[in-house]
């Protein structure tokens, strides 16, 4: 038996299909281009997918430099050296 693994990047097949049939009915439900609204919706979902993972890591920054004051002084001091 196979362990599967959960990859929180992985993308939903249920998603990808109703994004792929709004594209498709907002372009006036064109013949023949599934393929090509399906590979729309997964580039989309991707986009979405990677803008929200540097959300969080930005926010686990931020968090991380308000609880640990060298961080805070780090920052401070590397700003100070590019300006």
């Amino acid at each position: 038996m196979n362990a599967t693994t959960y990859d929180p990047n992985q993308l939903n097949n249920d998603e990808i299909e109703r994004l792929a049939h709004s594209i498709w009915e907002k372009e006036g439900r064109p013949e023949g281009r599934s393929l090509e609204h399906w590979l729309m919706a997964e580039e989309q979902l991707r986009s979405q997918t990677k803008a929200g993972s540097l959300g969080v890591m930005q926010q686990a920054s931020v968090v991380a430099a308000r609880e640990n004051p060298s961080i805070r002084k780090n920052r401070a001091n590397q700003a100070s050296i590019t300006s």
